[in-house]
């Protein structure tokens, strides 16, 4: 491995428990965060599901913080909080801004030893788990991994079981085995502390000294878990029937698991084969031969198994046909080393990677992968060098790893395949089972004390008022319309090493839920096929070589600082000269380019189709589109999958000049840029790519719509769970800025965000739903500047009737009850905490800067919107929530398998 990475401070306990502090200045945020090494892995066959139920149970309450205390201390200081468990390891963390991370310290320490773990809580977590169950049977990647780890291990392997555990299991459980689990895993011992972000290391060592070090160790002796060499049942086949429209298919190598070479090496392979539309299995599956839709391929590491994997999504009848040939890829890759050039490309897209981690360490440091290293060796700087360990990986050692490694003779398949009537009379029965199950086991654990109402935590030594959070007001360093009408936004960060570009469209938010989505996708799919002469691949190998993933339709870059001229001219270039629009000469028609572009165009066009077929496997995207049928008949807005699809069947070759005039035009075109760069240099720089574009003034003005009146809707949809909404059109603009528009985010942040959120009280007291949503006033999912309210729930079938009473009397009463003077001061912290987030790193700000020209808001739109929000009252809140309510009905949507 390689050598220490030295702003990275490492400190260890008495008592055993260890630190890791990441100092950076780079961003006013921190993240607080405690990891202990004990999973799914750890558990005993009669503790299945322990470790992620104990994760439910944590912030529950403890000796000395009431429940619904945690979600109290997260809201009086702005910060984001959750929790996660994986089969090595369960983790606990708070992000906040730099002024306000401190209470978190002794917050954590309450929870590693104080904990009550009642049958009253546990009651009401039980019914949370079922319904998480539930939303899992419904997630394609989570049943293929479950049904690979129950197949490919055997059943006293660790791994075998999934992570959730198994739903007969929950009736038997109660708090007595959880605390003991609780007891013999939480201590010191097991336990690492990571504080990362703006601090300074001396106090947070302080800190964590003060409030852990009295915590005794437990002084077990903990057996390893991994004692012996486990046997795979390799090469083996599943076929689950599942009722989605889209087939799925996942393959699957078991590789060592040993932390050497081979990590990085895996990793490298992984990228040539299926990272990004540069690589060889992109190439051949999704543009040459046409046959899937979506490819990629990967490493899932876990502490003592690892497996390479490739997923596809195949069209139609074509899922054998994807089998082969990614066989026959591996096949050539083993036998045909590839070029240092494409392995050198990755090496400059690690360095890119890098120095945004070190941007914004808080919200990108600390995933699976790293926390998996950090336990294994003790160190994260498995981060901060991965790019100079890929740069060791040469073409020799891949061929090598597949020949040893990724063999037909080890591959395991896992296919997901349209049921029959029979497999669907067989599900339907399966639900019927499990429903009986789950009544049986909520019988079991009933929840008898209410949930707390109003829970207040007095401010002391530990919880002491919030700061004042750290807010910056970014300025543009330079804003300039150039002659053809571009608008060109810059802001020079001078300590940046990166530099963030966002190319936009004034219009941008007016396509989505439209045939002009569709079409725009085509017209971006068509200029990345080729442009300036370069076809696609000469096109991504010239921004690969920079480490940058090229993509119009995404129109965000990420660069080095010392290639942001070359990158933002190399872009608008290949905008200004698809080869579509290039005027087919004798010679072109002689040689076969105008056909070729054709056979290109339909290619695309197909892509297209197949994108817009799987949102028919998305309940989500079936009520949104639902909804705008229903609610804007004979309007752009109000059309259907089926005419989206239809429509785009019968567009033409000849049309494609037409469309592109309308959707790039210099009139409506932004391009805001953010790093360690000249601003003069780079409006130079963009003048020039520019000086022939030029474009009809547009006027953008939209037309006035309104939504028909229409009565509740529902989609049928085979599904272990209803996706049921409500929704209703809101009178306020999307982006102007007034006294109803802050006030009514308050109330949407009171109601809908974070976990202590009334929606998330509404979850713990009922248990109907796991997962719920909401917000008032958003963009609406058309895409035309108006607004929408909209809350969302999935629930189980047999609950559904009882979801649907709930969710009404929430609705009916959500504008009238009262508010209090601390759900108000909990809410503007998270505003405010949010609002500082939203411009930590460079591309944040990219992004910032060219919202607001989009949405047409002042630079100081940010001040004023912060000077409303610390200026308004409780009185306030009520006086606009009263008037809210008068906006209209709610139509209810429902989504999923329900017996009209």
């Amino acid at each position: 491995m390689s050598k220490a990475v030295h702003f990275v401070k490492y400190h260890s306990l008495q008592n055993g428990m260890r630190l890791v502090v990441v100092p950076s200045t780079m961003q006013q945020r921190v993240k607080v965060q405690m990891l202990y090494d004990v999973g799914g892995a750890h558990e005993e066959p009669s503790e299945r599901g322990l470790a992620h139920l104990l994760e439910h149970m944590i912030f529950k309450g403890t000796v000395e913080l009431p429940e619904g205390a945690v979600s109290v201390l997260a809201k009086r200081y702005g910060a984001v909080f959750n929790a996660f468990t994986g089969n090595d390891m369960t983790s606990y963390f708070f992000e906040v801004d730099s002024n306000n991370w401190r209470p978190f310290i002794p917050l954590l320490a309450d929870c590693m030893e104080n904990v009550l773990l009642d049958e009253q809580h546990l009651a009401s977590e039980i019914k949370a788990v079922i319904q998480e169950l539930r939303m899992r049977n419904d997630n394609p990647f989570v049943v293929m991994f479950e049904e690979l780890f129950s197949k490919m291990l055997p059943e006293d392997h660790p791994y075998h079981a999934p992570l959730i555990g198994y739903k007969k299991d929950l009736a038997g459980l109660n708090a007595d085995r959880l605390k003991a689990f609780y007891k013999k895993y939480y201590s010191p011992e097991r336990a690492t502390l990571f504080v990362v972000g703006d601090v300074q290391v001396e106090e947070v060592i302080s800190l964590v000294e003060k409030y852990f070090s009295h915590i005794p160790a437990s002084n077990r002796t903990f057996e390893p878990i991994f004692t012996k060499k486990y046997s795979k049942t390799l090469s083996f086949h599943s076929v689950l029937p599942k009722p989605w429209v889209k087939e799925h298919c996942l393959l699957v190598w078991p590789i060592s698991a040993e932390w050497n070479d081979e990590v990085d090496l895996s990793e490298m392979t992984a990228k040539v084969l299926g990272e990004g539309a540069s690589s060889l299995l992109h190439k051949r599956l999704i543009d040459v031969e046409q046959i899937a839709d979506i490819v990629n391929a990967g490493v899932q590491r876990l502490c003592h198994e690892a497996v390479f994997l490739v997923y596809v999504q195949p069209r139609d009848g074509k899922m054998q046909a994807c089998v082969d040939a990614i066989k026959d890829e591996l096949d050539n890759l083993a036998k045909k080393p590839v070029e240092k050039a494409v392995l050198d490309r990755f090496v400059v897209a690690e360095k890119i990677r890098h120095e945004f981690v070190k941007q914004v360490p808080a919200q990108a440091l600390l995933g699976f992968d790293v926390l998996n290293a950090y336990i294994l060796t003790g160190s994260i700087d498995y981060a901060f060098t991965s790019g100079e360990r890929l740069s060791r990986v040469t073409s020799q050692k891949i061929s090598t790893f597949v020949t040893n490694y990724l063999t037909p003779e080890k591959m395991v398949r896992i296919d997901t395949v349209l049921q029959d009537e029979a497999q669907k009379n067989e599900w339907l029965l399966g639900q019927k089972n499990d429903q009986e199950l789950e009544a049986q086991i909520l019988s079991v654990h009933v929840r008898t004390a209410p949930y707390p109402d109003l829970v207040e935590v007095p401010v002391s030594e530990k919880y002491p008022d919030a700061q004042s959070i750290a807010i910056a007001v970014p300025r543009s360093t330079r804003k300039v319309t150039l002659e053809n009408g571009i608008q060109v936004v810059i802001h020079e960060q001078k300590e940046a090493d990166l530099c963030a570009v966002a190319f936009g469209d004034m219009r941008q938010y007016q396509y989505p839920g439209t045939i002009d989505s569709c079409y725009k996708s085509i017209i971006d799919g068509m200029i990345e096929e080729g442009s300036l002469g370069l076809n696609k691949q000469q096109i991504l190998d010239w921004f690969a070589d920079r480490g940058v993933a090229f993509s119009v339709s995404y129109g965000r870059i990420i660069c080095l600082q010392e290639d942001a001229q070359a990158v933002i001219a190399k872009y608008l270039e290949i905008l200004l000269a698809p080869h579509f629009l290039k005027k087919s000469s004798f010679w072109d028609s002689l040689l076969g380019k105008e056909r070729e572009l054709k056979q290109l165009f339909e290619k695309i066009k197909e892509q297209e189709i197949q994108r817009l077929r799987a949102l028919f496997d998305d309940p989500a995207a079936r009520a949104t589109n639902a909804q705008s049928t229903m609610r804007y008949p004979h309007h752009s807005y109000g059309i259907s999958l089926e005419e989206m699809i239809t429509k785009v069947r019968l567009l033409t070759f000849e049309e494609l000049p037409n469309l592109y005039h309308r959707f790039f035009n210099p009139n409506q075109f932004v391009v805001s840029v953010v790093g360690n760069v000249d601003s003069e240099e780079i409006i130079a720089t963009i003048k020039s790519a520019t000086a022939v574009w030029q474009g009809a003034v547009v006027n953008s003005s939209q037309d006035v719509v309104f939504a028909r009146d229409v009565e509740n809707i529902h989609v049928q949809m085979n599904r272990d769970q209803v996706y049921l909404s409500f929704v209703r059109e809101s009178s306020l603009p999307a982006f102007q800025i007034s006294k109803e528009r802050v006030a009514v985010d308050l109330l949407s942040t009171i109601y809908f965000a974070s976990l202590g959120s009334r929606i998330f009280k509404l979850r713990d007291s009922t248990g109907i739903f796991y997962t719920a949503g909401g917000v008032f006033a958003s963009l609406l999912p058309t895409g035309f500047a108006r607004t929408e309210d909209r809350v969302f729930a999935l629930v189980s079938p047999e609950k559904l009737d009882q979801a649907i009473i709930l969710f009404e009397s929430f609705l009916k009463n959500v504008f009238e009850s009262v508010i209090t003077q601390s759900e108000l001061e909990s809410a503007r912290s998270s505003m405010q905490s949010k609002v500082a987030a939203s411009t930590q790193g460079t591309m944040a700000l990219a992004n910032y800067f060219q919202s607001l020209v989009v949405t047409n808001k002042s630079e100081m739109y940010r001040s004023e919107y912060l000077q409303l929000l610390n200026s308004l009252t409780v009185d306030d809140l009520m006086h606009v929530a009263h008037e809210y309510a008068q906006q209209g009905r709610f139509v209810r949507i429902t989504v999923g398998n329900v017996v009209q």
